[in-house]
């Protein structure tokens, strides 16, 4: 997965937010340790969405406390800003879901954010083309996510998920094998 360097003026997480996302979607785990180091702290620069998002999924991967609870207030706060896009508002709603333990939120709220692909005009933060040509990764990353943060019992709870932007099979495939890496698209 290609990335963007580090800016001069100060790391900035949110540059390679999406690809993290797309990452998780193939089960790539070294990928968010290698973009969203955690001695780097949280994330300065960029969008607010991305910023939040970047923050809320550091303080999930590496459940500290700081960064959970960040991530938690940026989220929350995209939410309610009139600005923000229906998707960041779900894609906001889905983490702080994990972040709370509620998987049946966290299912909703990764259908709402799937239902808004199909209006994707190219201001899509999930994909930059229209009609989500690539969105399978991403929301598979969020499944995928969810199955690195919460319990086994919960996660559980979320390979119900079934949506035309989602595998349901690729799902059951990861849980099954274990989470292979690298490469389970193509093993898949």
């Amino acid at each position: 997965v290609l990335f963007r360097q580090p800016l001069a003026g100060g790391y900035d997480h949110c540059s390679n937010c999406m690809e993290v996302i797309r990452g998780l979607g193939a089960n790539d785990t070294e990928l968010v340790d290698r973009l969203f180091p955690l001695e780097n702290g949280e994330s300065k620069n960029g969008p607010p969405i991305l910023r939040a998002v970047a923050n809320g999924i550091m303080g999930l991967w590496y459940q500290n406390s700081a960064l959970l609870e960040l991530g938690y207030q940026q989220l929350l706060a995209r939410t309610k800003v009139k600005s923000s896009t229906r998707q960041e508002v779900f894609l906001a709603q889905y983490l702080m879901a994990l972040m709370d333990h509620n998987a049946q939120a966290a299912l909703h709220s990764l259908a709402d954010v799937c239902n808004t692909i199909a209006r994707d005009r190219g201001d899509s933060i999930l994909s930059n083309h229209p009609l989500g040509e690539f969105i399978t990764p991403m929301v598979h990353g969020l499944l995928n996510l969810a199955h690195s943060v919460l319990p086994e019992e919960l996660f559980s709870q979320m390979t119900v998920f079934d949506h035309p932007y989602s595998m349901k099979a690729y799902t059951a495939y990861l849980v099954e094998e274990n989470c292979p890496v690298p490469s389970p698209y193509v093993q898949y």
